[in-house]
Parts: C-alpha cells; structure tokens; sequence
C-alpha cells in the first residue's frame, strides 16, 4: 500500500499529515477546532485495515498493517530554518507510538483515554497481553502507559460505505 491511500484516508476525515517517518504515517486530529475529530480518526484507521486487507487479497501479498490511537494533549510547534516542518510532541505521541508497536498486523490499539471517548460510537475489547504498565522515559521523565490497551471492533453502521470491517486482532 502506499501512502497515497492514507493520505486520502486522512482528506475524507479531516485529519492532519504530521510526517512520515519510514514506514511509519504520522496524523493528527483536533489541533484545529473541529466536531467529531476523534471518531474521524478511529474512521481513517478502520479505513486503512480495509485497503489492506483489500490489497492483501487482491495481490495475494500478504500486507498488514498496525495502528495506535492516543487521546490527550500534544506540544506543536515549527523546527527548522532552512526547510520548516510542522511537528508535535509528548507523552500523547509517545503512547500512540507505543500502542502502535505493541499492534499486530492489521489491528488498532488504543488507549483508555481514546476507548472512553469513543465508548458511544465503537466496540472494543481488552488486549490482555498489553495491559502490563511499563515505565517510559520522557524527556528525564517517568511516565506510565495506559493501564490497558482495546482493539476496535466496528460495526456496519458506523461507517457503511467501507466494503470490509476490521476484525478482531486478538491473538
């Protein structure tokens, strides 16, 4: 897949590009005011699994991909002189970072704090295997991850026009 489709993904759902780092598509949502963000967000992640689960059957490649999903406050800002680049930072980042690592193929993890907020519009169920809390380190600081991680399980109805769903990711 390449990120064409992403970026695609990130236009239907108003969701910022921040960078890319590798194989690795860093976005964003509600740095600008917007309804709805964090469900635009679960949407573009849904999105993507079905592209490649799409592309992995029609190649007969078998393509995967591992999404994570942090709530919470970021630090933005512009580095740079010669070419300037938006970025953000913090524990937020790291955590999405960490769910993202800790993902299996074709799944999204989130965090506590994403699965409360999308309590009303998705299905979850818990990762055992990542609800262990480990120490991170932030800048010289000690910083907790979730104390559990959630796999969303969507339904039809909340987003029909995509022709597959996301399915359980648990091992």
């Amino acid at each position: 897949m390449e990120y064409s489709a992403t970026s695609t993904a990130c236009n239907r759902n108003g969701i910022e590009k921040i960078k890319t780092i590798g194989d690795c598509y860093m976005c964003a949502t509600g740095i600008f005011p917007q309804q709805n963000h964090i469900v635009g967000i679960a949407e573009m992640g849904i999105g993507i699994v079905d592209v490649v689960n799409y592309w992995s059957e029609k190649t007969g490649y078998p393509l995967s991909v591992r999404i994570g999903i942090c709530t919470g406050q970021v630090i933005s800002g512009v580095i740079g002189r010669k070419r300037p680049l938006f970025d953000i930072w913090g524990q937020t980042v790291n955590i999405a970072q960490l769910m993202e690592s800790k993902s299996t193929g074709n799944c999204i993890l989130v965090s506590e704090s994403t699965r409360w907020r999308l309590r009303e519009h998705f299905t979850f169920e818990p990762v055992p295997d990542v609800r262990q809390c480990r120490r991170i380190e932030q800048g010289g600081d000690h910083v907790r991850e979730p104390r559990a991680a959630f796999n969303v399980l969507a339904s039809w109805a909340q987003v029909p026009d995509l022709s597959m769903r996301a399915r359980s990711c648990a091992p």
